[in-house]
C-alpha cells in the first residue's frame, strides 16, 4: 500500500480536527497525534507492506552575523540538511526510512539514487548513497526491499 503523501495526510487530519493549521496549542495535539500514529502503524501491524512518501523541509538555524560597522545581528540560514515535513514521529514508526537523492555528473546527465536513513532489518546499509549504475539493478520497490530485507526473495515483493 502506498500513501502519497504522509505530509498531506497529516495536514488533512489537523484541518478535520482543528479547522486550521496555525495557532493550535501543542497540548491540543494529543488526539490527532494518537490517530496519526495509529494510522501509520496499522498496516505493518497487520503484515501489509506500507510505503509512505513525505515532503521534505529544509532545516534552518539562527546565526549571529556582523555588519561592516561591527554591529551584530541575527539571521536565519539554511543548513543544507532536510527532515520529513509533517508528523514528527513518522521516522520512529517505520522500520525503513529512505531519501531519494540525485546528482549531476559532468558526463551522462542527471542520476537518481537513494540513501537509506534508517533500516532496522539491515543497519549495514544505512547512510550509504546508492546509485542505480553501482547497484547493477533498477531502483524500484522490489530491489530496495531486498536490500533492506536480505533474507527475502524476489517473489516476496511481487
Amino acid at each position: 500500500v502506498g500513501l502519497d503523501t504522509g505530509t498531506e495526510a497529516w495536514t488533512i487530519l489537523r484541518m478535520a480536527d482543528f479547522g486550521k493549521l496555525a495557532g493550535v496549542p501543542q497540548r491540543d495535539y494529543e488526539t490527532v497525534n494518537l490517530v496519526m500514529g495509529n494510522f501509520l502503524r496499522m498496516p505493518q501491524e497487520n503484515g501489509i507492506h506500507f510505503v509512505c512518501a513525505h515532503h521534505l523541509e529544509e532545516i534552518w538555524e539562527e546565526r549571529e552575523m556582523e555588519k561592516r560597522s561591527g554591529e551584530k545581528y541575527k539571521t536565519r540560514v539554511a543548513t543544507g540538511e532536510y527532515r520529513l515535513d509533517g508528523f514528527k514521529k513518522t521516522e520512529n514508526i517505520f522500520r525503513v526510512a529512505i531519501r531519494q537523492i540525485s546528482r549531476h555528473p559532468s558526463i551522462g546527465g542527471r542520476e537518481f539514487g537513494f540513501q537509506v536513513l534508517r533500516c532496522s532489518p539491515n543497519p549495514s546499509i544505512e547512510k550509504i548513497d546508492m546509485w542505480e549504475r553501482d547497484l547493477g539493478v533498477p531502483i524500484n520497490f522490489k530491489n530496495i526491499a531486498m536490500l533492506c530485507y536480505p533474507e527475502s526473495r524476489e517473489e516476496d515483493w511481487e
